[in-house]
């Protein structure tokens, strides 16, 4: 019993680790990152699995011409899609790149900049504080107690 509750703690911590390391990652990039104006010059439907319909299903996603600082015109295409897209073609948006590598770049959105990050972060506390509400009540006896109907 006490090595599945050690196992569902270091489980969390290492979600939190996970969404910690990305909120971090995050703050770097933007740190020394160039914001550029783009625009959606294209919208690629790109088909792929998806596990929850289980089957293949056309995705669109945009890509996004920008141009940096240095005159150099990039194209990048975000990691992920959506159905409806999002963006629509002509339509434009902000970019965040990397002035040593403009092809390492990502929107400027809280999503793409933030949302595993919180996420992982949030899920893990929250049920890092069940975890721990529930190993208190165990240890206490009072579930048992109250399983059963009996009063103390």
């Amino acid at each position: 019993m006490k090595l599945r509750w050690l196992v569902a703690r270091v489980v969390l911590i290492v979600l939190i680790l996970v969404g910690v390391k990305a909120l971090l990652d995050g703050r770097r990039f933007i740190a020394t990152a160039v914001e550029a104006s783009g625009v959606v010059v294209e919208i690629a439907n790109l088909r792929e699995y998806d596990s929850d319909l289980e089957r293949d299903v056309t995705r669109p996603y945009p890509v996004v011409e920008f141009v940096t600082a240095r005159e150099q015109v990039v194209r990048y295409q975000p990691p992920v899609g959506s159905n409806p897209p999002d963006y629509r073609l002509g339509g434009p948006l902000m970019v965040l790149y990397d002035p040593a590598d403009p092809q390492h770049a990502v929107l400027d959105t809280w999503d793409d900049v933030w949302k595993m990050g919180v996420v992982f972060v949030s899920v893990g506390l929250l049920l890092m504080v069940f975890n721990a509400v529930t190993y208190l009540l165990v240890r206490s006896g009072r579930v048992t107690l109250w399983l059963t109907g009996t009063s103390q």
